[in-house]
Formats: C-alpha cells, structure tokens, sequence
C-alpha cells in the first residue's frame, strides 16, 4: 500500500506526465531517440534501430536497442505521439521509485525507505528527465536494481530467497546491458568489488547463483547481439571497440552520428553537483556537522557502505572518460539518495522535507513555464511544420537550411525535402529551383551568414520560434 504521505509527490508526476505528453520533442538527442523508435514501429525490423543522418536512413549502431524497442512498442499501442516517445521514460522512473521502496522497506526498514524516495523523487535533475526520451532513465533503474538486488542479496539468510535476488542480480545487468552496453556491468561492479574487497567478504561470492545466473544474462543479451552483427557486419567491433572503449579513453573515437562531448578531466565532479541540488548542499553541511563522528554507513561489514561506494567509484571512473554527458550522472541519484536515507536514519535533519517539497514545487512550475513559454518551440520544430501544412497544404515541400532537424523528421517526413547537411546558400538554392508549395526555414543566426544578395528573389512568408520562413516571390510552374 502506497503511504498518504507520498500523494503529494504522486500528484506531482501525474501532472508531469500530462505536461510532458503534449511539450514538442526537442533537438537534438530527444527527437533522433524518438525518431528511431518510431521508423522500427513501422518498419518492423525490431534488431536493427534505424536513423536519419547526412541525409539519408542508416543503422544505428551506437546503442543497444531495448529502449528503442520499448519506445516502438508505445508507439504501436499508442500512435505515434509525445506521450508514446516519452512513456518509456516516465515508466522507467516510477518503476525505479518502486523498487527502491520495496527492496529497502523490506531490508532496512520504512523509515530508511521513504526518505530514499522522497529524496529521489524530489531532485529537479531526475525529475525533468523521468519525462524525456533519453536512454539513460531505462538504464538508472536497471542498475539501480542490480545494486537493490545485491543488497538485499547480502542481507538476506534464507538461502532458497537469497538465490532468487542472486539471479534477479543477473537478470537486471542483461537488461541494462542491453539498454546502453557494459557501463551497466562498470556501473554495478565497481563498487561490489571495491565493498567486497574492503571488508574482505570473498566468502559471499561463492553463495552466487553463477551458472545459472549468468546463463540468464547470456540467454537475454547474446541473441540480439549476434543477430544485429549478423545483418549488419562489423557491428560488434563497432559498439564494442568505438562506441565503449574508445569513446572512454580518446578524443576522437570514430563517432558515426555527429561529434562526442568531450570535456577535461574530472568533469564529473562539476556534473554531478546540479544533479544533485539541491540535497548536495545539506549534505556538506552534515559532512561539516559530523567532521569529527565515524559514520556508520561506511563501517565496514556493512551492507550499506554499498551505496557510498557505488557514488564515489563511478565518480571517480567517469572523472577519466574523455566524452562525458551531464545525463551519465542520472544513475547515480538514486544511489546517492539511499546513502543520504542511511546517513540521516537516527537524527533526521529538519532540512529534509521541507527541501523535498520546495525541490517539487520549483521543478514542477519550471517544467511548467518551459512548456508555457516558447522554450519548447525553440528547441524543436513541430510548431514549424504544422504552420506550413496549415498555410500551404499537406503537399507543401519544406526545406530547412543546412541540416534537418531530427523532430522534422519525426513529426511529418513525408513534407521534408531530404539532403544531407550543407551550406546555407545552397539550401537556398533549392527554393529557387523549386516551385509551388515549396517553403525555406532557416534559423535566424543562420540567415544572418548569408551574403545580402542570396535571398533575391524571395519573400519572407512567416517565422515560427528562432525559424524563418521563406517562399519564391513568382512561381510560373509547379515543383
């Protein structure tokens, strides 16, 4: 039964998710992810995730394909929409909440087990991305399982019980291996090594279900991996060598979509900072506050030490990688918010509650203003197309200037002119080619690059967000 005191926090998502079902998708990595999902829901092809890049359809090789997957079945049920693009996510997040109540409820007790969630639930970082379409949710409650599973593994004596967590264990890191590849086993066993290796616990290796454990997760993750190198050859050299390893280690690892994110070293220690607001903040003051006590969450021989070290050991691995993401700390939150559960289980700091709901409050209202405002517009191109249909017809050809937009390709492909990226004068040059219904956007910072003469000859017919629009002042024949 779900306690009273979290109904506040249930009404909180439930108007998330409605606002998050009708916000546009936004550019780039929301709408390519989406973009996927739906070209599988009509292709059929359920192995081979498929993109829209330098202006034509190809594999996409640099993900596993089970968030995909799951977004293309939403689509499947429910059309292909926000709400369908988004509802992985969101499902992702609450299943993550969950899971967390019931594993901790059960070996650490109530008390413990709320503030994990309040603590969760309330940070604005996890908040805003329980609702967008980005791989990384699905991966945050895989490992997030993993390591409950492990817990509650390491607490448990009954061994016929402990044997069904053991295995759960494996189950969860296939699952999340498939949703974003070996940073889910990185994730789990970093930490599970360094806690075992600290406490000398060797002995809990040997009560593993291995064989049977890791036929699981071979069953699970083998097929789609051999049948994807299969159909599309080089593929596990690929994903395995480029896309992991040395996207971890190089500046440049051979990306096939696009540029990485490369950042200096240590990164992740600004990173994780706003994905923790605003909780980091009362942390260090309790970290000042017990400067001089041993805390027990850290003692050793203690299954709790698990999450301290599972924040602290994947800061420290994400501290050398060479392309890193603000999204790669989504993970650790709920990790960090069972530590915070741990720390503050004798005395609970009168900050707590009330930083949850001012967390809620401020989240909600902003999440709220950028869907209000024209922030969402700006970040994506649904509005753009839906206002050339409404003006010119459902036959009308859009080019935009440059490169697509993958929400153009998302919302109504049928009406986008396709070439791969260029420049802008030559994007113009194609609305002087065309003819009829045909229709240039161009972002304003893109138009201001051009040289005065390229638009001779035209007119501007509208603008929508940070894009202009432009048609053929006299059109004497149809496209």
């Amino acid at each position: 039964m779900v306690p009273k005191k979290f109904a506040f926090f249930i009404f909180v998502y439930t108007l998330l998710a409605i606002v998050f079902s009708t916000a546009p998708l936004t550019d780039p990595s929301e709408s390519r992810y989406a973009m996927i999902s739906k070209n599988m829901a009509e292709s059929g092809d359920w192995v081979t995730p498929i993109v829209f890049d330098d202006g034509e359809m190809m594999p996409f090789l640099g993900k596993p394909p089970l968030a995909f997957q799951a977004g293309a079945l939403c689509i499947k049920i429910f059309g292909a929409n926000e709400f369908s693009a988004r509802l992985p996510s969101f499902l992702s997040a609450i299943a993550l909440l969950a899971v967390s109540f019931l594993v901790l409820r059960r070996y650490a007790g109530v008390s413990i087990a709320e503030t994990a969630v309040y603590v969760t639930a309330a940070t604005p970082f996890f908040m805003a991305h329980a609702g967008l379409v980005l791989v990384d949710m699905p991966l945050a409650f895989f490992t997030t399982s993993s390591l409950l599973c492990y817990y509650a593994f390491l607490c448990e004596d009954r061994p016929h019980i402990r044997t069904s967590w053991s295995m759960l264990v494996f189950v969860s890191l296939a699952f999340g291996f498939l949703t974003k590849g070996p940073v889910a086993i990185i994730s789990f066993g970093l930490p599970v090594f360094i806690w075992t290796l600290w406490n000398k616990k060797w002995d809990t290796l040997k009560l593993h279900s291995w064989l049977i454990g890791s036929l699981l997760f071979a069953l699970i993750v083998a097929p789609w991996f051999l049948l994807c190198e299969f159909r599309n050859s080089g593929f596990l050299r690929y994903f395995f060598i480029n896309e992991n390893f040395l996207r971890y280690i190089s500046e440049d690892y051979g990306d096939r979509y696009g540029g990485g994110h490369e950042y200096p070293y240590g990164t992740a220690l600004v990173f994780i900072l706003p994905a923790l607001l605003p909780w980091v903040l009362g942390f260090a003051f309790l970290c000042w506050q017990r400067r001089s006590e041993p805390w027990g969450v850290l003692s050793r021989n203690k299954p709790s030490a698990l999450f301290a070290l599972t924040v602290l050991s994947n800061l420290a691995f994400w501290c050398f990688a060479r392309q890193i993401q603000l999204t790669y700390m989504l993970p650790l939150i709920p990790m960090f918010a069972i530590w915070l559960a741990f720390v503050v289980a004798e005395r609970k700091p009168w900050w707590l509650t009330s930083q949850a709901m001012c967390a809620f409050a401020l989240t909600s209202a902003a999440i709220l203003a950028s869907v209000m405002l024209p922030l969402a517009e700006i970040r994506s191109t649904k509005q753009v197309n839906e206002f050339v249909r409404d003006t010119w017809g459902k036959d009308a050809i859009l080019i935009y200037a440059e490169k697509i937009p993958a929400s153009a390709m998302f919302y109504f492909p049928e009406n986008i002119l396709l070439h791969p990226p260029e420049n802008g004068m030559k994007s113009v040059g194609r609305l002087k080619e065309g003819c009829g219904n045909t229709v240039l956007a161009i972002k304003e910072k893109d138009l201001k690059e051009l040289p005065g003469h390229a638009l001779d000859g035209t007119i501007m017919a509208g603008s929508k967000g940070n894009w202009l629009l432009f048609r053929k002042a006299s059109c004497r024949g149809r496209l």
